[in-house]
């Protein structure tokens, strides 16, 4: 069954549009927990007293959290983006006209994302008010 040059043209596009989508969704889904997290500590901070039995091992366990939380979602944007490159360097092998895709600015940009989410869980084994 021979599929015709638009119709692959087209489904190789809508995955690195779902793909990028994808790193999106997890840069977004990263935000949303690690603001859960460090809100909780901030409010078990608040409302717990400093020698209430409650609060014990709270702290180094929303760090845990917030890091595995983490590295579950680098490891989620660095597999989308490889596979986004993967079918990007397919596109530009069957049609030469389009361009390979693989600029610096498009690496800096998820390194920096999985930079900064790096940042935040290492910033928040320090800072954990707990």
């Amino acid at each position: 069954m021979n599929v015709s040059a638009d119709k692959q043209y087209e489904n190789i596009t809508t995955q690195l549009r779902y793909l990028n989508d994808k790193i999106h969704d997890a840069f977004r889904h990263f935000f949303t927990l690690a603001s859960a997290i460090i809100g909780g500590s901030l409010y078990a901070h608040i409302t717990l007293a400093p020698d209430d039995p409650r609060r014990c091992g709270l702290g180094s366990s929303a760090s845990a959290l917030l890091s595995i939380v983490g590295v579950a979602i680098v490891i989620l944007i660095a597999t989308n983006f490889f596979s986004k490159q993967g079918y990007r360097k397919r596109l530009s092998l069957e049609y030469p006209a389009i361009p390979l895709g693989t600029s610096k600015t498009e690496y800096a940009i998820e390194a920096s994302t999985c930079v900064l989410i790096v940042a935040t869980c290492v910033g928040f084994w320090f800072l954990n008010p707990l």
